[in-house]
């Protein structure tokens, strides 16, 4: 167990922060930008403490900042998971939902299990996730615009040109955005590689090679394809209990939503024009697999290989693969596939 663990409970303006050191608890609050990260190193001096055990939630863009910091001043740094701390919370019956209280169930948290170290992006890389989020938001603005045009007789002219107006502005925006995040990944070498090989895979476009280069981290963080898609959220969910109890399981779902998003239409493509995942799918339907079943699955399949083609910097060998799938003879438990 840690000796010295600092929980962080992050919000906009405000970071609460439990200090847990020999089984008691201190408590400061400071801002969330440079002076009072400044603050927090000072008060951490004033106790006498030169390194500690950092952990806070995984909470977008607001956390960033102070989890960047103390790596960089050689601190260990861990991201929580936000449902990790509310289930925590809910089995010591914890009565009070407060800033302070979750700054302190954090740090407590922190020191009874282990979670996965913090290793902050490359520059690049954090670039290339905020514009590919980017895009992604001005495709649902389009399509808001495109909503509002469907029954466009009905609209005056001059609401009409204004709906007009601002989808070509996004579109043009979009297109900008496009061009960049191509130029950051042709800026450095092995993310080409990585875009290069990715794009190998009949069924996985341009759109999809980047939605994997944003969306996850360093591959090196996985030790296994089963890790990566518990990551992204396609591993199966059971629910069973005595003989009574026994539902279909389903996709776990706690990972990458928009990583599973962006896989859904290129699993569809690559289960009509790939030959590998084709003969999978043929499988799982003659094996009476549903419909639902066979695309999770087949997405789960795709997770896999993509792993394999970035973790080796290869690209897509069908005889390699289908060599692979012929030498394995998995437990029959694991042919039990989750629908979503």
């Amino acid at each position: 167990m840690p000796e010295n663990i600092l929980g962080i409970d992050v919000s906009k303006e405000v970071l609460s922060v439990a200090l847990l050191s020999n089984d008691t608890y201190k408590h400061t609050d400071i801002k969330n930008d440079k002076s009072g990260f400044a603050k927090l190193c000072t008060w951490l001096e004033s106790k006498g403490l030169n390194e500690v055990e950092v952990c806070s939630e995984a909470t977008g863009t607001y956390g960033d900042g102070i989890a960047d910091f103390m790596y960089s001043l050689g601190h260990i740094v861990r991201v929580i998971n936000p449902l990790q701390i509310k289930s925590f919370a809910k089995a010591k019956l914890s009565r009070h939902k407060t800033d302070k209280v979750d700054a302190s169930l954090i740090a407590e948290y922190g020191a009874k299990f282990e979670s996965i170290c913090y290793e902050p992006l490359a520059e690049d890389r954090k670039e290339l996730r905020a514009l590919y989020r980017c895009t992604q938001d001005l495709k649902e603005q389009i399509t808001y615009c495109v909503n509002h045009l469907e029954n466009e007789n009905a609209l005056s002219i001059s609401v009409r040109d204004v709906w007009y107006q601002t989808k070509s502005h996004y579109e043009d925006q979009l297109r900008a955005l496009s061009e960049k995040i191509l130029n950051i990944i042709k800026a450095k070498q092995e993310l080409e590689l990585h875009f290069n090989n990715l794009c190998t895979i009949k069924g996985v476009g341009r759109e999809t090679a980047i939605a994997v280069l944003a969306e996850l981290p360093r591959i090196d963080s996985f030790n296994s394809a089963r890790e990566l898609a518990a990551y992204v959220g396609l591993t199966p969910k059971h629910h069973s209990s005595g003989s009574s109890i026994c539902k279909r399981p389903k996709i776990s779902k706690m990972g990458l939503s928009g990583l599973r998003k962006a896989l859904f239409f290129p699993t569809m493509s690559a289960m009509r024009f790939n030959e590998y995942f084709r003969q999978f799918a043929e499988r799982l339907e003659k094996a009476g697999k549903a419909k639902k079943v066979i695309i999770c699955a087949v997405m789960r399949k795709l997770i896999h290989v993509i792993f394999g083609i970035l973790k080796n910097k290869e690209i897509f060998k069908l005889e390699k693969l289908s060599e692979m799938s012929l030498s394995t003879n998995p437990h029959p438990q694991a042919q039990k596939t989750a629908i979503v």
